[in-house]
């Protein structure tokens, strides 16, 4: 049980929550998603039409869904209009200091675990940075259920892109995934391992992708 005066610090919510050993990251269950959505709302534009087809994800800037750390109680009613969410997406970059990448992993179990208390299908999003963080950055999520990723400003240059392919293998071969949804731009490499190991990989179109298939409008 969590104490109260812990609060301050969102621990409330994780009552409830199975932890990993040693480093103690949330379990989540996780959901199998067989195909995409008809429709994906971002969580900055959640207010757009939508229904239970819809999904959201959380492939926005962090600073869009730190507001929901204040009181997460108030997004329920609008995150149960929805199918289901794909996870949060606190940024896991490799310039970042690496206690500053377990934490943002930590943030991602422990949001996602609290969709799934509150009864809101989610597909956990998995980040990672350089070779270190391939140890924990799939921490708390089952084998064999559906992931999402983004390889959204990790591949500026030929190192990060470099580190997300090896990185995007590592997930795979670690995870087993049923499905991976793929917000953004889908590397060839990425495509190529996930058809070597079988694994479908779905595309969820950016908001830069569906900006340029509008016509810039």
């Amino acid at each position: 049980m969590i104490s109260r005066r812990y609060c301050v610090f969102n621990s409330d919510i994780l009552a409830g929550a199975e932890f990993t050993p040693g480093e103690e990251y949330p379990k989540v269950k996780g959901t199998i998603l067989w195909t995409p959505p008809s429709k994906i709302n971002p969580f900055d534009r959640a207010s757009e039409p939508h229904d239970k087809c819809t999904w959201m994800h959380f492939h926005v800037h962090d600073r869009r869904f730190r507001a929901f750390y204040g009181k997460p109680e108030k997004y329920l009613r609008l995150l149960k209009e929805y199918g289901g969410v794909f996870g949060i997406d606190h940024s896991v970059y490799r310039d970042m200091p690496l206690i500053e990448q377990k934490y943002s992993v930590y943030l991602n179990r422990a949001t996602d675990f609290w969709f799934e208390k509150n009864g809101i299908p989610v597909i956990s999003n998995v980040s990672w940075g350089d070779s270190r963080t391939f140890a924990f950055c799939c921490a708390g999520i089952h084998q064999g259920v559906s992931i999402s990723v983004s390889a959204y400003g990790c591949t500026r240059s030929k190192i990060d892109k470099a580190y997300f392919i090896d990185g995007f293998c590592s997930v795979l071969d670690t995870l087993k995934p049923v499905n991976v949804f793929h917000q953004g731009r889908i590397l060839p490499e990425a495509q190529a391992y996930a058809d070597h190991v079988g694994v479908p990989l779905f595309h969820i179109p950016s908001r830069r992708e569906e900006v340029f298939a509008e016509g810039g409008r």
